[in-house]
């Protein structure tokens, strides 16, 4: 149970593709769009994005390289590819350089995506929980620190 509303953004150079995952995802998500990995970019700079939906075939920058990018601006980004190609280097490089969480194979069908979308913020939820408690926790043992050493120094 997701307990956030999330913002996702779908890339895409096909507006049909598109159009028809804002239709499946704007009953439950925020939903913002992109032509080109460029303009993602200018989207992710401003934008709280939780997930980013990529196909990989675009012009001028593929998906791959638009989630690389897209982790220097955003870190805890929940990245996920879309391909119509059955490339084994494709996916490869998306999981494992582009550390994409999930290869979604064109075309998709609309309630697995759904399944793979719910898990994917689980885990970006997760992820953000997880880094809050580990600020926390510097935080918390930079203080004993700092009480250790005035102790010590009495």
């Amino acid at each position: 149970m997701l307990k956030h509303i999330h913002s996702i953004l779908i890339v895409d150079d096909d507006r049909n593709t598109i159009k028809l995952l804002e239709k499946v995802l704007q009953r439950k998500y925020r939903t913002l769009s992109a032509l080109s990995g460029e303009e993602a970019l200018r989207i992710l700079a401003r934008e709280n994005i939780s997930l980013l939906i990529t196909d990989h075939c675009m012009p001028g920058m593929t998906g791959t390289e638009l989630i690389r990018q897209s982790r220097t601006l955003n870190p805890s980004l929940i990245c996920m590819l879309m391909t119509g190609k059955t490339d084994v280097d494709v996916f490869i490089d998306a999981l494992t350089k582009s550390r994409a969480l999930r290869v979604i194979n064109k075309p998709w069908d609309p309630i697995k995506i759904m399944q793979d979308i719910q898990t994917a913020l689980e885990k970006h939820e997760a992820n953000v929980m997880n880094k809050e408690s580990m600020t926390k926790l510097r935080e918390a043992t930079e203080s004993l620190n700092r009480l250790a050493r005035i102790n010590q120094q009495e």
